[in-house]
């Protein structure tokens, strides 16, 4: 990493000085006019001290690395560091200039930490945000491996994880072990070594994607702590999802053995030669990976709440009532979506996208014939192929409904724009994905579920409570005096 910020250093240093060099000639003047243009100072100020920032944080960051250069830029540092503290009051609301006014007059060495904690709490979002983007990666690939039926080809487990054949004596030994389960005795018994190698590989792939996870966000993780990078408050928070990512790795092998050892239920598909994983298990496996993708976004949007705090004006109190009214609605309509979202894993774990593939009937009836079996009781909900998918689709609709109520909602209120920006954007984006995500889901049934759509319906899952998240989080942080996260 010191290499890094040293090329970064080369390319920026001109720029660097001329700039140090116009700030703290700007800084004197304005200190020694300070006393008879304190307006005029406060009215372009803003601007001012946002390039001041910038000089200040990449002064920051740089010095620890070049150490001739530290001295040189410490000249005057005092002074610049004094006029961005008064600087940043004009982000204060006029009432409260005079009560803050004594942070104005900190010391310069609490002002430069400040601002490395806030480059620093940019770095640790986005790098957040990456991991979550694998993990969103990770679910895709997973739905492609389950459409694919691959996930049962590799009947072993190794935290390590495995090497992928090379030689065909290599694929000929994984092949046999493959032979000695259920799903190529019931199921797969005409295939050929090169039928199974493609699905050996997409099983391979979507294990190996994961262990690849874990060390984009171990290795940073441990780095950080060692240098003291992580903000108060968040390393519980991040060594939590360390550990609940390695919990999801053996939560995947659990899923997959219940598929190896066919531990059938009782049900409906009891007569069906279908060999699968459990349909708990599945679930299971597939909500903590939306869980650990979900506290993975919010971290991210935590820390990027932290950098935002010293440039970002504070929310009014008219704009904090009028949230506080949809509040419930944007936290209802999330419920909604997250619950409709569960009810897929039990679709997925069914097969039961491959029933009742017309629409919007089931069957041509309104209500499909097999839709409760007394022996099975309330395990109809989640074993019962005619019950789930009923179920999935009344859900469906009401995550439609939910949205189009918060339209209403904010309708009565005057309409969106007179929310905070983040909140319309939540909005917008929940209105525009849960329209696609229904109407994919409709596609996708009536074609028999082609692998393509039937991944991409998966994602699209992911990408709507992505949103729903995103407002649910911008809700509940609007208070008077925290900022809201950028997206």
């Amino acid at each position: 990493m010191d290499f890094f910020f040293f090329v970064l250093l080369e390319m920026i240093l001109p720029l660097l000085l001329r700039r140090s060099s116009s700030i703290q000639r700007l800084s004197i003047h304005l200190r020694d006019d300070l006393g008879h243009h304190k307006s005029r100072i406060l009215s372009f100020s803003p601007p001012l001290a946002s390039v001041t920032h910038g000089l200040i944080n990449s002064r920051r960051i740089l010095t620890p690395f070049v150490h001739p250069l530290r001295r040189f830029m410490s000249q005057g540092s005092g002074t610049i560091d004094n006029h961005t503290n008064l600087m940043t009051e004009a982000f204060i609301p006029t009432g409260d200039i005079h009560k803050e006014s004594s942070s104005s007059s900190s010391s310069s060495s609490s002002s430069s930490s400040s601002s490395h904690s806030t480059s620093t709490s940019n770095y640790l979002g986005y790098w957040l945000l990456g991991t979550a983007g694998m993990v969103f990666a990770m679910v895709s690939l997973g739905g492609i491996t389950r459409l694919t039926r691959s996930g049962l080809s590799i009947v072993e487990w190794r935290p390590e994880g495995e090497k992928l054949p090379q030689t065909d004596e290599e694929w000929r030994v994984e092949f046999e072990k493959y032979k000695s389960f259920p799903e190529y005795k019931r199921v797969n018994s005409r295939m050929s070594l090169d039928e199974f190698k493609p699905i050996y590989f997409m099983e391979w792939a979507h294990r190996m994607w994961g262990r690849a996870l874990g060390v984009v966000f171990g290795v940073p993780l441990v780095v950080f702590i060692v240098r003291g990078m992580i903000p108060q408050g968040f390393t519980l928070r991040l060594a939590g999802l360390f550990l609940l990512g390695g919990g999801q790795g053996a939560i995947g092998w659990w899923m997959v053995k219940s598929g190896l050892e066919h531990e059938r239920f009782e049900g409906a598909e009891n007569s069906h030669v279908r060999v699968s994983v459990s349909p708990y298990r599945l679930a299971t496996h597939l909500s903590m990976a939306f869980s650990l993708y979900s506290l993975l976004l919010w971290n991210a949007w935590d820390m990027f709440l932290l950098s935002a705090k010293e440039r970002q004006s504070l929310i009014t109190f008219a704009e904090s009532s009028v949230v506080s009214r949809l509040r419930p609605f944007v936290l209802g309509s999330a419920g909604v979506i997250a619950t409709t979202v569960f009810s897929g894993a039990f679709v997925a774990g069914n097969d039961a996208g491959h029933a009742y593939n017309d629409w919007p009937l089931f069957a041509g009836q309104i209500v499909p014939e097999d839709i409760w079996i007394p022996s099975l009781g309330l395990r109809n909900f989640f074993e019962n192929t005619a019950c789930v998918q009923f179920v999935h689709r009344n859900l469906a609709y009401s995550s439609l409904a939910s949205v189009a109520l918060l339209h209403t909602v904010c309708a009565r209120q005057g309409g969106l724009n007179k929310f905070p920006i983040t909140v319309q954007r939540g909005i917008i984006f929940m209105s525009v994905l849960v329209t696609f995500q229904a109407s994919l889901g409709i596609v996708t049934l009536m074609l028999y579920v082609p692998v393509e759509l039937g991944a991409l319906h998966q994602a699209g899952s992911l990408a709507l409570w992505t949103s729903a998240l995103y407002t649910v989080h911008s809700i509940v942080r609007v208070r008077r005096g925290l900022p809201l996260a950028p997206m």
